[in-house]
């Protein structure tokens, strides 16, 4: 199991690194979280819905969401463009 302590990068840390590092198109079109992000997203659901989550973890949750949703538009898009 992965060990997600508080040390542990904000889930939404690789993304936008991944969209800073300025990905060609089928890297976008192909890009999913790393196993670690997706785990503690996970987590932090978790604990969401244990009534839990801090206010820093609610606002990196949407955080997460809000640019993981922009960048599945991006990839419709894309597979709409082929």
């Amino acid at each position: 199991m992965l060990e997600v302590s508080l040390r542990t990068p904000p889930a939404y840390e690789e993304l936008l690194e991944f969209l800073a590092s300025e990905p060609s198109l089928k890297q976008l079109r192909h890009y999913h979280c790393s196993a670690r992000a997706e785990y503690r997203v996970h987590r932090l659901l978790e604990k969401e819905a244990d009534e839990q989550l801090s206010e820093a973890e609610s606002a990196e949750l949407d955080c997460y969401f809000r640019l993981r949703d922009s960048l599945e538009m991006i990839q419709a898009r894309l597979r709409e463009e082929r």
